[in-house]
């Protein structure tokens, strides 16, 4: 649409004006082709906000898509490792008592 606009606006090829709209959108700005007239460079802005806009949300979809997949590993990971660490520290609360009853003793013998 936006380089159809241009096209227009600025008297040029649609192939010219597609090559500006490819450029605009990546970011690129060769600066060989740049809009002169007012609708161009209407066209210009809203291209480059729908296009920024359009390329940050695929990124931001395919960055959810492969970090999903991996946070899901690792909760289970990370709930197999919860589950270890109260395991141990079960044991060794009973191997602390275990010293304390022993050491109680040894006291109550010694005294």
């Amino acid at each position: 649409m936006s380089a159809a606009m241009y096209a227009y606006s600025e008297r040029v090829s649609f192939a010219t004006s597609l090559w500006w709209a490819v450029v605009t959108v990546t970011t690129v700005g060769y600066g060989d082709i740049s809009p002169t007239t007012i609708v161009g460079k209407l066209s210009a802005v809203l291209l480059m906000l729908i296009g920024i806009g359009f390329i940050s949300m695929l990124t931001s979809s395919i960055t959810t898509y492969f970090t999903r997949d991996s946070d899901k590993v690792t909760q289970a990971d990370n709930s197999d490792k919860l589950d270890q660490l109260l395991r141990e520290n079960s044991a060794m609360r009973a191997e602390i008592k275990q010293l304390r009853q022993e050491v109680h003793a040894t006291n109550k013998n010694g005294q």
